[in-house]
């Protein structure tokens, strides 16, 4: 692999930003989700994971360098928006 194959794999768009990693499927029994995957699973944006935070609509946990969402959390939260 030489220079050329290098910068190829960095899969820049034309105006000079990269890909996205896309957030990975989550696991039906998975007991905590990261924000990538808590907005997957809402059909949310990542913003609006934090908002919510922010406002104390859905609680977190810091988990070392992640914060995690109960899948509990979820749960609560969309049934009290059903009410």
């Amino acid at each position: 692999m030489d220079a050329h194959d290098h910068a190829d794999r960095a899969a820049k768009y034309p105006n000079g930003t990269t890909r996205r990693k896309r957030p990975r499927e989550p696991h039906p029994a998975a007991l905590a989700y990261s924000i990538d995957e808590a907005a997957h699973v809402l059909g949310v944006s990542r913003r609006t994971i934090y908002e919510l935070i922010a406002e104390g609509r859905l609680r977190s946990a810091k988990l070392y360098a992640r914060r995690l969402i109960p899948r509990a959390e979820l749960e609560r939260l969309l049934a009290e928006g059903t009410e």
